[in-house]
């Protein structure tokens, strides 16, 4: 038997909340709870008291559980998502950690110190064309981060390099090998 969405909405929460679904039975079926839980009655899906379900209620309710829809693949990471991936485990975190930096550098208001911490590139990653731009970066919480992002280009740019310069302990990175 096909039901409404109210009317499975209804015998979930009789099944779940029985003596809360009775208060909108008591109400003289004036309300759509009530007119819902009257016509299940009816029905014989509900109890006489409208506190539980009958048989036919719990299997009217198991015929109408919709199929989970399967899940798609995520696609592939892009060859930047892997460039960035192999230079940040491989290069950045090692050398900030070496270096002592593991607090954000923005200290901006709202500035988490050290939770959610994570890389912000001194480009948009879309404009970032070179390892040694990939590698232009600082150590950021994610409100400064999402701060930092607001600003336009030019002035992120100039901010990130403003700090990278100010370093007390200059964070080493790797030489990058020439072609």
């Amino acid at each position: 038997m096909k039901l409404t969405q109210s009317q499975v909405r209804m015998l979930q929460s009789v099944r779940s909340q029985g003596q809360q679904a009775v208060f909108a039975w008591h109400e003289g079926r004036t309300t759509c709870r009530g007119r819902t839980l009257y016509s299940l009655h009816k029905r014989g899906m509900v109890s006489d008291d409208g506190l539980c379900l009958t048989d036919a209620g719990e299997q009217a309710l198991n015929d109408n559980r919709k199929e989970p829809k399967p899940r798609k693949a995520l696609p592939k990471a892009g060859k930047k998502v892997r460039a960035w991936d192999e230079i940040r485990t491989k290069e950045l975190k090692p050398a900030f950690k070496r270096a002592g930096v593991v607090e954000c550098e923005l200290r901006w208001p709202g500035c988490m110190k050290d939770n959610y911490l994570g890389f912000a590139h001194s480009k948009r990653r879309r404009d970032i064309t070179t390892p040694e731009q990939m590698r232009e970066v600082l150590i950021c919480c994610q409100n400064c981060h999402d701060a930092l992002d607001l600003r336009p280009h030019a002035e992120t740019e100039a901010i990130v390099q403003t700090i990278i310069a100010a370093r007390r302990v200059p964070v080493v990175l790797p030489v990058l090998p020439t072609k």
